[in-house]
Order: C-alpha cells, then sequence, then structure tokens
C-alpha cells in the first residue's frame, strides 16, 4: 500500500506512516502449503525443500552380511556423490524400519513417493526417491 497517511498532532499537517508488510510473506506461505499439500502431507517444490532426494537402500531378506555392507556402502557413495552435485540429499538406511515405513515417513514430510533410478549392487538395487514427484 503506497500513499498512506496520517494526520500529527500539527493542525493542517500530514504524515506518511512507517509500514512493513508481512502479508505477502504468510500469504505466500500459506498458498505454497495449500497448493502442495493433501491429507498425506506436503510436497514441497525441490527448490525451497530442504531434502531434495532420499536414499533408501533396501537389503533383501537372506542377504549375506558382506552383500548388506556392499549395498550401504554404495548408498553412502551415492549420497556422497549427489551431494557433491548440490543436491540436497539424506540417506535412511534404518536397519530397523521397512521400506514401506520409510516411504511413509519421508512421503509425510514432503519428499513424493516414486523413484529416479535404481542402480544395481551385486544383483541388488539402491533406489533413489525425489521431492519433484508430485501427485
Amino acid at each position: 500500500m503506497f500513499g498512506i497517511e496520517f494526520e500529527t498532532e500539527v493542525v493542517d499537517e500530514k504524515a506518511h506512516v512507517w509500514q512493513n508488510s508481512w502479508g505477502i510473506t504468510t500469504r505466500t506461505i500459506g498458498v505454497m502449503i495449500m497448493t502442495h499439500a493433501d491429507d498425506k502431507g506436503m510436497v514441497l517444490p525441490p527448490r525451497v525443500a530442504n531434502v531434495q532426494v532420499v536414499v533408501v537402500p533396501i537389503p533383501k531378506a537372506g542377504m549375506a552380511e558382506g552383500d548388506k555392507q556392499a549395498l550401504q556402502d554404495a548408498a553412502v557413495k551415492l549420497e556422497g556423490d549427489l551431494k557433491k552435485a548440490g543436491v540436497r540429499t539424506a540417506l535412511d538406511a534404518r536397519a530397523n524400519y521397512t521400506p514401506g515405513f520409510k516411504y511413509n515417513y519421508w512421503e509425510l514430510r514432503g519428499r513424493g513417493v516414486g523413484w529416479w533410478g535404481c542402480h544395481s549392487v551385486g544383483g541388488y538395487a539402491v533406489c533413489v526417491w525425489g521431492g519433484d514427484m508430485c501427485y
């Protein structure tokens, strides 16, 4: 708003108000949340998301410990490569949760579910999920 004036203590003298506007900021955030959220959570656009890609290594049941370690090492390397490329990345290597739990966990935090690609490691796969999988 421009040209807002008020009457001062001096008769017939007006002054401009000192103002700043927080309306555009809060409105913009509200519009972003309304546009990108639903009952499952919010999927943030990659440019504003704090985590753009989540790497989720998925060891198969009965997988040998050496293969599990190779899979974990490949996931750590992939995360490092993505970070070097400027991608804000998280590695979810929690062994006490199922893949479905991990997908849901990240989906509710704004990372869309869907893979960008799977990288083969000793016959197994490391899948990468990104935050721009808007649904």
